[in-house]
């Protein structure tokens, strides 16, 4: 089931003035479930949700970056811990040997390595979008939108609702 993966921000469709908010060049296309959305079929609602999935991934971006730093040198031994092969007798000399690629696992650590600080930077840079996302609105709303997406703190719905449709018609402005 495919989900939303954004570059950046989610690339959400505005119907009301045929233009995509949170949009970059790469990524102009909306995924809800498993199936994907052309632009026509996109309500208000289903932009409301998906720029709402996309606040929280956002806000919880770095908390996840700074987990995955906590355990990073913990994974990074742990990718040491593997069969050096199978030890086999030596036709010739009845002294036991171990059959593997030293090297190909050494590339696969490095591999692994990069990819985890790789993650760790994608989610630092999406944790930016979000502060970027909300640089502009007014203190009122930006607080309540952190409270609500990054910190997790009960607030009325509604008030989170009329607060997206603030953002979304700020960023329709300045599309």
């Amino acid at each position: 089931m495919q989900g939303i993966h954004p570059v950046e921000l989610t690339a959400v469709y505005i119907k009301e003035n045929n233009s995509w908010l949170g949009a970059t060049e790469e990524r102009r296309d909306v995924f809800l479930g498993s199936r994907q959305l052309s632009p026509r079929e996109v309500t208000h609602e289903e932009t409301q949700r998906v720029l709402m999935y996309d606040l929280y991934l956002g806000a919880q971006a770095y908390k996840l970056a700074l987990k995955f730093e906590d355990e990073r040198q913990e994974y990074f031994d742990s990718l040491y811990d593997f069969s050096y092969g199978v030890s086999c007798l030596s036709d010739l000399t009845d002294e036991p040997v171990f059959i593997g690629n030293t090297e190909s696992r050494a590339i696969r650590i490095i591999e692994e390595k990069e990819a985890y600080d790789k993650r760790i930077e994608k989610l630092k840079k999406r944790y930016r979008g979000f502060r970027r996302l909300l640089d502009g609105l007014n203190e009122e709303d930006e607080h309540l939108l952190r409270r609500y997406f990054e910190y997790g703190h009960r607030v009325d719905y509604e008030q989170v609702r009329a607060s997206i449709s603030r953002l979304t018609n700020l960023k329709k402005n300045e599309i």
